[in-house]
């Protein structure tokens, strides 16, 4: 499967490799996808480009939300124990929650009662996601075996430098707090 937004060039670009040199390309070319999925999870989306989902939820107790599993949503049609939901009668904010607007509304418990189709995503990918992944990218390249550069020091013991290696860099996380769903899906 190929990465659906990040790009070879962009990777190589956050890296300051000059587009001429092509020794790593295969290696750059192993973590794009693995970078974009990094991004969808760190921010709680099933995917950024835009696509079509149909999602069925079991409701426990009555309540008026549910947390669709992709946003920003652009189109939704919504059914509650088969009957369709006006459009009317719910939104869907800009984090992907599906909330009844009527007061005391709930959507009916039971197994599989809502539906809810929806498109979401988007087209094209905004650049700070597409930013955030290459950095991810950048720091899953340097830091993987083929480069061997996670540290260095001077013997003296006077400069010593060690790559952020930690599980998302601090700079990707920077760009996606804004946009990030706090609660599980």
């Amino acid at each position: 499967m190929a990465a659906a937004f990040l790009t070879r060039a962009k990777v190589k670009s956050v890296l300051g490799v000059p587009a001429a040199v092509t020794r790593h390309d295969a290696d750059i070319d192993l973590w794009l996808e693995v970078a974009e999925s990094a991004v969808c999870d760190y921010l709680g989306t099933a995917g950024l480009t835009l696509t079509d989902y149909d999602e069925t939820f079991d409701v426990d107790d009555p309540q008026d939300t549910i947390a669709l599993s992709a946003w920003p949503v652009s189109s939704a049609v919504v059914t509650n124990n088969g009957a369709l939901v006006v459009a009317s009668d719910y939104y869907v904010d800009a984090l992907g929650y599906l909330r009844l607007t009527g007061s005391g509304a709930a959507f009916t418990p039971g197994r599989q009662k809502v539906t809810v189709s929806h498109s979401s995503g988007y087209s094209p990918v905004e650049e700070k996601f597409v930013m955030a992944a290459a950095i991810v990218a950048a720091a899953l390249f340097s830091t993987s075996r083929h480069a061997g550069f996670v540290t260095e020091r001077m013997a003296s013991g006077g400069y010593q430098y060690r790559l952020d290696d930690s599980e998302f860099p601090k700079s990707a996380r920077a760009l996606l707090n804004s946009d990030r769903r706090v609660f599980a899906r």
